[in-house]
C-alpha cells in the first residue's frame, strides 16, 4: 500500500525542476569524473584500451550511484519506483544486437557498397573497439537510458502524468544533442522525431 502511494504521489513543481537539473548534473559530472580518473593510468603508460574499459565501468557506476542517491535522499523512493527496473538481459535484445548490424551490412552491400580494409595498428584497433563498443555503445547508452528514460521520465510522470513523461524527456534529450552542432532546421526536426520514437518505444 505504501509503495503504491509513493509511486502515484504527486511531487511539487520546484522538486520536479530541481530533480531534472540534478539528474542532468549527475550525468555530466559522472562522465567528467570518469574521464579524469581514466587519464591517470593513461599518463602512467597504461594502454588506452584498458583505460577505456575503466572509464566505461566508472561512468556507469557513478551514474548508478548518483541516481540511487537522488531517488533515496531527495524523492524518498527506490530506483525501481522511478522507471528504472532492475537489469534483465532478454534473449530478444541479444539476438537483435546481432541481427541489426548484420541487416545494415546486407543493405549496404545490396545498395552497391563495398568493403574497406583499414590498416590500423593493433593498439589503435583495440582503442577504437573499446571506445566504440564499451564507452559509446554500452556505457553512454546505459546511463542515458537511466537518466532520461528512467529518472527524468519518472519525475515527470509523478508530476504531470504519463503523456508528458513520454514526450518531454525525448525533446530534452534531443535538445542536448543539438547544442554545439551545426544542423539545419530539417535535420533538427528529424533528430527530435527520432528521439521521440526511441523514447516512446515500448520496453519488451
Amino acid at each position: 500500500m505504501t509503495e503504491t502511494r509513493k509511486q502515484t504521489e504527486k511531487i511539487s513543481m520546484g522538486k520536479t525542476v530541481t530533480g531534472i537539473i540534478a539528474a542532468i548534473f549527475i550525468l555530466i559530472a559522472a562522465q567528467s569524473l570518469a574521464l579524469s580518473i581514466g587519464e591517470i593510468p593513461l599518463n602512467l603508460g597504461v594502454p588506452g584500451a584498458v583505460c577505456n574499459i575503466v572509464i566505461s565501468i566508472l561512468y556507469i557506476g557513478f551514474v548508478l550511484g548518483g541516481t540511487a542517491f537522488l531517488c533515496r535522499k531527495y524523492f524518498g523512493c527506490r530506483m525501481t519506483e522511478m522507471r528504472m527496473p532492475r537489469l534483465r538481459v532478454k534473449l530478444i535484445w541479444l539476438v537483435t544486437a546481432v541481427l541489426m548490424p548484420a541487416a545494415v551490412l546486407v543493405i549496404c552491400m545490396v545498395a552497391g557498397g563495398h568493403w574497406e580494409v583499414n590498416t590500423f595498428s593493433e593498439e589503435d584497433t583495440a582503442l577504437i573497439l573499446t571506445s566504440g563498443i564499451l564507452f559509446y555503445g554500452l556505457a553512454a547508452g546505459t546511463v542515458e537510458e537511466m537518466v532520461f528514460r528512467g529518472l527524468i521520465m519518472g519525475i515527470l510522470e509523478r508530476r504531470f502524468g504519463i503523456k508528458a513523461a513520454v514526450i518531454a524527456p525525448s525533446v530534452l534529450f534531443g535538445a542536448l544533442h543539438i547544442i554545439g552542432r551545426d544542423m539545419d532546421f530539417v535535420s533538427t526536426v528529424q533528430l527530435l522525431i527520432a528521439e521521440q520514437m526511441m523514447q516512446s518505444a515500448p520496453v519488451l
